[in-house]
């Protein structure tokens, strides 16, 4: 997985309640800033748009917590097998407990 804007981690880690956004699939994940809106970070193989018209999910990460918004090609065994991954990463290993994962409202972790 490509992880584009990695250096957005430490700030959400050091700042408890600072808001980061991410678009993700499987090929890659994006963490940009909470100003910008999901449908206008683009990346490389992923896109996220409104009413599940793109490949890529939309999510937001505050205080050791992940909300995943509704996409109708991502089942709960994708999108925790694409979370596995993101969480595999580098620059998502700390001493810090791993985030609360949510999938339209659901706990998956």
């Amino acid at each position: 997985m490509k992880l584009y804007g990695g250096d957005l981690i430490a700030s959400v880690v050091a700042e408890d309640n600072r808001l980061v956004k991410l678009v993700i699939n499987e090929a890659a994940a994006y963490l940009f800033p909470a100003d910008i809106q999901h449908q206008d970070a683009t990346q490389p193989g992923l896109c996220y748009r409104d009413d599940s018209a793109g490949n890529a999910l939309a999510a937001t990460i505050k205080s050791g917590r992940i909300e995943i918004r509704h996409h109708d090609a991502y089942s709960d065994e994708r999108v925790r097998s694409i979370m596995r991954q993101l969480m595999s990463l580098p620059e998502f290993k700390t001493d810090d407990e791993r985030p609360e994962v949510f999938y339209q409202g659901r706990e998956l972790w």
